[in-house]
Parts: structure tokens; sequence; C-alpha cells
């Protein structure tokens, strides 16, 4: 019974975080494109800031801990075929998400909040951070 709770969390949680992750990449993103740049850097500068909340935290942190769970529940029980599948996914939301972001996204956002939306020798860098 609480295999089939942990996993429907699983499956619900890393779910809210793959929608809000793919609304950002096909919604967010492209709008800054086809905005000023200048802008859209302080659009997404406002956007770092409101992020850092405690439900996208919860969201952003608890999906992987989900993960792991899984992944360890997975390795240690016999529950057949789709063991390697509840590994599999487990694995691709930590290292195509989780780690992606936090080694890659984070920072770039840590170095926009650091720049002057005001001035604009900071073009550049904005179309380059909407270009990734």
């Amino acid at each position: 019974m609480y295999l089939r709770i942990i996993w429907l969390a699983g499956i619900l949680w890393t779910g809210i975080m793959a929608g809000f992750f793919w609304a950002f990449s096909f919604t967010v993103m492209p709008g800054l494109g086809a905005t000023e740049p200048l802008a859209a850097m302080a659009a997404m500068q406002g956007i770092n800031e409101v992020v850092r909340n405690a439900v996208f935290f919860t969201g952003f942190f608890g999906a992987p801990v989900l993960c792991i769970l899984l992944i360890g529940i997975s390795l240690v029980q016999r529950i057949g075929k789709i063991k390697w599948l509840v590994i599999a996914g487990g694995l691709i939301y930590l290292i195509g998400v989780f780690l992606v972001t936090t080694t890659i996204h984070v920072p770039m956002n840590e170095e926009l909040a650091l720049l002057d939306a005001t001035a604009s020798k900071n073009i550049g860098y904005m179309n380059d951070y909407i270009q990734s």
C-alpha cells in the first residue's frame, strides 16, 4: 500500500514540475525572446525573484527526493519489470531536470540577477540568455 502511495506521489510531483518547466520553456522564454532585451531582462529578474517561494521549493526539491526514494525501493524490492522503468524515470528526472537546472540554469539566473536591466551594454547578454 505505501509503495503505491509513493509511486502516485512521485508521478504527480514530477508531473507537476514537468508541467512547470514545459510551460516555462514554451511560453515564458519565447515571450521574453519576443520582448525588447532590457525589458526581458527586467522581467526575468522579477521571475527569478518571485519563483523563490515555499510552493516552488517544495515541488522542486520534493520531486528529486521522491525519485531517489522510488529508485531505492525499486532496487531492493522485487516488483518485476516495472522496476527498470521506475529507475530509468527517476534517473532521467534527476539528471535531465534537477541536475541540469541546478548546475546550468540556476547559475545563469544568479549571474543575470547581478546585471543592470537599464544598461544597454547588457543587451547581448540577455539575447544569449534567451537563446540558451
